[in-house]
């Protein structure tokens, strides 16, 4: 099969993203079904790539922006993923995708974290599980790897129903304060002084387990 290229038509100037990352969003455009995008661009059309990639660009940079904090990484980080997405759709092998916005969400935190990897950055909390998880291969480290889980979901467990709430909502669904403040109508500070006091329950608890298991399980 004939394999078409891909080069990016859109130019997010940084001053918008900057001005509260004054964006269009998946719910603010006229937007075309995805799977029917997907599918047309499974058969190399470069158009309706280019109208994907206008209508998920804003949620892709913000969920890697929402980690790294820093617009120009962001950026590069939203390219590579629509250009993995390119390829893979267009490889023998294109994936079957059902839920567009979890696929990228993916594939946006392994770029982050190879990022943090390579420039030796702090990894949150819920990435080292997942990673840990994934490198568990020998019994030693699997145990470790399940006693650092229980500890994490225990210190999680004992949080208040508020705190843990505003604890998941940032960690979990990775949800600014400012979102979360609004969705809980209560003030930035008190979502700051919750998620400061639900931190310090965590590392208190656990810290010396996730240096000693990165030791162990990375090296």
């Amino acid at each position: 099969m004939h394999r078409s290229t891909w080069n990016p038509k859109f130019d997010i100037d940084n001053r918008a993203i900057l001005q509260n990352l004054n964006l269009k969003t998946m719910g603010d455009i006229s937007r075309e079904e995805d799977s029917d995008l997907l599918e047309r661009i499974v058969q190399g059309d470069t158009a309706a790539f280019d109208i994907f990639y206008e209508q998920h660009w804003a949620w892709v940079f913000n969920a890697a922006y929402k980690r790294l904090e820093n617009v120009e990484i962001s950026k590069d980080i939203a390219q590579e993923v629509f250009s993995q997405l390119w390829v893979q759709l267009q490889s023998d092998n294109a994936p079957v995708i059902e839920n567009i916005r979890a696929y990228l969400y993916v594939i946006v935190r392994n770029h982050v974290f190879k990022w943090m990897e390579k420039e030796k950055r702090f990894v949150s909390i819920s990435d080292v599980l997942d990673r840990l998880e994934r490198k568990c291969e020998s019994a030693d480290a699997a145990i470790l790897y399940e006693e650092l889980l229980a500890s994490y979901r225990e210190v999680v467990e004992k949080m208040s129903p508020q705190q843990r709430l505003v604890f998941q909502m940032r960690y979990d669904e990775g949800l600014a304060s400012q979102e979360i403040a609004g969705l809980l109508q209560v003030s930035e500070k008190t979502v700051r002084n919750q998620l400061g006091r639900a931190i310090g329950k965590v590392k208190s608890r656990i810290i010396a387990s996730v240096i000693f298991l990165l030791s162990t399980v990375f090296c």
